[in-house]
């Protein structure tokens, strides 16, 4: 039994504003945007999963001489859980033309958005390393009136719990998430915090 973890790495998209200041910046990022409920966050990272690509389950049909006949045993034989993130993040598009002040508080901004974002990856790759261990203990039996009966039933019942192991998940993952935003305050402890006083 084996369950690899495949990194399907990052990708990066960016939503674009042009603005004559920091003030004008903030504002476009809060219009366009993801942000926390205060609106003062720009940036995002979302986990993308594929549910163990390539399942191969094994799977053993024994004849137990009473009815239902057969009962068959499974556990994952083979499988990948693939994963990558998406990371959202702003991109001014005139900062060029602007004074160092103002391009130097965002380079500052978008370093310290960076290093929140990136806190995010650390936390999802600490779960799915525990979750990798759950998915490989995964045991289930069924019967069934023939071995073929009982092994069918046997992997539903294996892909229903891989299922419901990936939605545990899927939920540990953003409740992590979401206190790791709370502690750091979406990253303003991190120094993602636009000083927009700078001209």
């Amino acid at each position: 039994m084996a369950v690899r973890l495949v990194s399907l790495g990052e990708q990066t998209e960016y939503y674009t504003f042009s603005a004559r200041s920091l003030a004008q910046a903030l504002g476009e990022m809060t219009r366009l945007g993801p942000r926390d409920p205060e609106g003062h966050h720009a940036a995002s990272c979302e986990m993308r999963a594929d549910i163990l690509n390539g399942l191969h389950p094994s799977i053993v049909s024994n004849s137990t001489g009473e009815a239902p006949g057969w009962i068959a045993t499974g556990q994952i034989g083979v499988g990948t859980l693939s994963f990558g993130f998406v990371l959202r993040f702003p991109q001014w598009s005139n900062i060029d033309s602007l004074s160092g002040p103002i391009r130097s508080e965002w380079d500052r901004f978008i370093r310290s958005l960076w290093i929140h974002e990136r806190g995010h990856t650390d936390v999802t790759m600490s779960i799915l390393g525990r979750f990798k261990e759950q998915f490989e203990a995964l045991r289930v039996a069924a019967g069934g009136a023939s071995a073929q009966a009982a092994m069918d039933e046997a992997e539903s019942e294996l892909r229903r719990q891989v299922k419901a192991v990936y939605d545990r998940l899927a939920f540990e993952n953003q409740k992590a998430s979401d206190l790791y935003d709370h502690e750091k305050r979406h990253g303003r402890t991190q120094g993602a915090r636009l000083n927009i006083r700078i001209r």
